[in-house]
């Protein structure tokens, strides 16, 4: 993790193998529609990593929450640009 993902990024009980950083990380959907306290399943970041441990995968990884990704879309103004220009 770097410096500057203090506050950016959430640990989270799960095996990360090389090759998975940027994939989706949802929290799933819990109860039903007609039930109070009931969520649908959402995107809640992107996979960064996971937290070496001496003798191999710590059991932990970490995810850049999606309130980043989407401040970083924002201040590139990433969705105003050509689509020529995104497949750059």
């Amino acid at each position: 993790m770097g410096e500057n993902s203090h506050g950016n990024c959430v640990a989270y009980e799960g095996f990360s193998t090389e090759g998975a950083s940027g994939s989706p990380i949802f929290a799933p959907p819990r109860g039903m529609e007609n039930i109070p306290n009931s969520r649908h399943g959402y995107l809640i970041g992107i996979n960064a990593g996971h937290i070496p441990e001496n003798y191999g995968h710590s059991g932990i990884s970490y995810f850049y929450k999606s309130t980043i990704i989407i401040d970083i879309i924002e201040k590139y103004k990433l969705l105003d640009l050509p689509k020529n220009e995104m497949e750059k």
